[in-house]
């Protein structure tokens, strides 16, 4: 039965190194692995053992070299074989042994020289070292719950001869089987056999390691493994987090160790999507981002931190919670109020999924506007639908159909304001920030009265107040010398006449912005002709790169035609070539082309725009784009 263990606290941090071997050290007696009621584990948050046939042959290929001197090599030549990474010693009671060290790095050299030992130990079991060494003990592994010390068990248990089919689920098993067919077959085999104590004490006493013990929270060992584990595989931000998560539910809600299976569980639930729908629906670095903003949002943590990447915010979060360090805009007595069920974040997952499933059914106008909330300046809000998904998917009186219709009414509405302030401004802005974290915290937990319309009129309010402005912009900008402003208007005219002509495009979103395109100067800036290009310019003045005077054209077809007529080149062209209806729907009405008539539709289309973008939206349908009075 274990008893309660001692732990390090919380503030220590240290590391020692040394070269230790297996059982005994004539130079060093202290420096052995296996000291006297000393074992080791392998902590349940560590992979499986997974070495197969060739690592194992290639390890007691280097030890049969080195013990009978081969290629060259002096025999019982030291021999290195590499370094083990072992938490700080843990004080309980486990049978005969009272000190335990968790492996961090290393666990497939030593469960694989274990192997070798039994092995040895099936050809010769009369040595007197094996009382001492009592190799099957000092091993355990807490990895998959009680599977992997079954399969270590049976290995050290029944010996190879038991060999059948669930040898292929149990790597111990097989290995074994490997390293005992290897010994046999060595052109050696008899000598060795005749002084297998003299193998057996080389193992124990001139095969090396360099040990390192971390004496630190385990969030902080593994940062240690990742540094010193240049040739393994590096930990990214959500394996570091699965391991953070573990530690905080352990030392501040006393979870059971068994508690990193149910952490495992949320990503094995995150893969078990992903294959079903056989593409990236979602990463944990995604559930993560989400999370931290309801988390900032919700217990009023400092808005700094809203930029930093999700794994790093919980990193820097479970850091202070656990008060392992402190952290620039992380206050600590409010992030030690901070709960983290796990139910938070499988929730969340729900959450993402369900928002995956949902947008497949958005209707054309929805779907296009979830392209422009992240190609306007304040893409990094993408998040925002799902953050209201969140907020009121669990509502006991949800209509789903009612609530589709709700979500789908949010995104567009999100969608335009975000438009706005892009067209306001040519750089993101505090105030944009600002009406973003207003959505938030209308969203949060802690505004139990809110509904789904409430936050719908708040974002109607913004977007309204800003009318006049865009329409001034509109009328005045130099349109087509701000990238952004005209990425973004020119493709919400192509929306329109795609609207028009079908209410229900297929793919709208994808058109509008997975199509190469260029913003076309219907009338060349850079006509062909130099002298033409100078009379245009003289002509034309501030109208040929305002609003009326530029179209959305497909990036090859515009290349193609280049800087020619429109009259006499681009128009058949745009009739002929073009897949942008309001492409085809401009020439069609218009066989000429002057700047009168790019005047007449700057005006227009400035009316049309800013009706859409801060006008009303009648609620319970989807809208639709008033007609204007020339062609887009």
């Amino acid at each position: 039965m274990e008893k309660e263990v001692t732990l390090p606290r919380s503030d220590e941090f240290e590391i020692q190194a040394r070269s230790c071997t297996l059982f005994t050290n004539d130079r060093v007696p202290h420096d052995v692995l296996w000291r006297p009621g000393v074992r080791y584990r392998v902590p349940i948050f560590q992979r499986p053992y997974s070495w197969g046939i060739a690592e194992v042959h290639r390890l007691m290929t280097d030890l049969l070299m080195g013990y009978f001197g081969r290629n060259g090599r002096i025999p019982r030549e030291q021999m290195f074989i590499g370094t083990m990474q072992l938490s700080a010693a843990e004080t309980g009671s486990w049978g005969d042994y009272e000190i335990q060290h968790d492996i961090i790095d290393g666990q497939q050299r030593i469960s694989t020289l274990i192997l070798i030992l039994k092995a040895l130990q099936d050809l010769v079991p009369e040595l007197s070292i094996w009382p001492r060494l009592d190799f099957q003990k000092r091993l355990t592994t807490a990895v998959s719950g009680k599977i992997q010390q079954d399969y270590l068990q049976r290995a050290l248990e029944t010996g190879a001869d038991d060999l059948n089919d669930s040898a292929e689920l149990n790597a111990y098993l097989r290995n074994l089987t490997g390293i005992r067919d290897q010994i046999r077959d060595d052109d050696e085999f008899d000598a060795l056999k005749a002084d297998i104590g003299s193998f057996v004490d080389y193992l124990c006493s001139r095969v090396y390691f360099v040990i390192i013990e971390t004496r630190a929270p385990l969030s902080k060992t593994l940062q240690i493994f990742d540094a010193i584990n240049t040739s393994g595989m590096e930990l990214d931000g959500g394996d570091v987090f699965k391991i953070r998560y573990f530690e905080f539910l352990r030392k501040r809600e006393g979870a059971a160790e068994e508690v990193f299976h149910e952490v495992s569980a949320l990503y094995e639930r995150i893969d078990r999507e992903n294959s079903n729908q056989k593409r990236a629906v979602l990463e944990i670095g995604e559930v993560l981002a989400l999370a931290q903003q309801i988390l900032i949002t919700d217990h009023e943590l400092s808005n700094e931190t809203r930029s930093l990447a999700g794994t790093t915010f919980f990193e820097r979060l479970l850091d202070v919670s656990l008060g392992l360090q402190n952290w620039e805009n992380f206050q600590p007595d409010k992030c030690r109020q901070v709960r983290l069920p796990l139910r938070f974040f499988s929730d969340l997952i729900g959450v993402l999924i369900e928002w995956d499933a949902r947008l497949k059914q958005f209707r054309p106008e929805a779907d296009a506007m979830i392209w422009f909330i992240w190609w306007s300046r304040y893409g990094r809000y993408h998040y925002l639908p799902a953050y209201f998904l969140h907020r009121f998917r669990d509502r006991s009186d949800r209509d789903t159909v009612a609530f589709q219709s709700e979500l789908e009414e949010f995104v567009i509405e999100l969608g335009k304001l975000l438009v706005v302030y892009s067209l306001r401004y040519q750089r993101v802005t505090n105030e944009g920030r600002q009406k973003a974290r207003e959505l938030m915290t209308l969203m949060s937990s802690n505004a139990t009265h809110i509904e789904p319309t409430d936050v719908i009129a708040y974002l109607q309010l913004e977007r309204a107040k800003c009318s006049g402005e865009i329409r001034e912009r509109l009328l005045t900008d130099w349109i087509a010398h701000i990238p952004k402003a005209k990425n973004l208007v020119c493709r919400l005219v192509a929306m329109f006449t795609e609207l028009e002509v079908d209410s229900e495009p297929e793919n709208l979103g994808a058109l509008l912005f997975e199509t190469p395109i260029d913003i076309e100067h219907i009338e060349s800036a850079n006509h062909k002709d130099p002298m033409e290009r100078e009379r245009i310019h003289q002509d034309w003045g501030a109208e040929l790169h305002q609003l009326g005077n530029l179209t959305v054209l497909e990036f090859d077809l515009n290349r193609s035609i280049g800087n020619h007529d429109y009259a006499t080149e681009k128009r058949a062209r745009y009739l002929a070539e073009s897949r942008f209806r309001s492409v085809q729907t401009f020439a069609e009405e218009n066989a000429e082309w002057n700047q009168e008539r790019a005047r007449a539709r700057r005006e227009a289309l400035a009316e049309r725009l800013t009706g859409y973008l801060c006008g009303p939206s009648p609620r319970g349908k989807e809208q639709r784009p008033a007609s204007a009075s020339v062609p887009v």
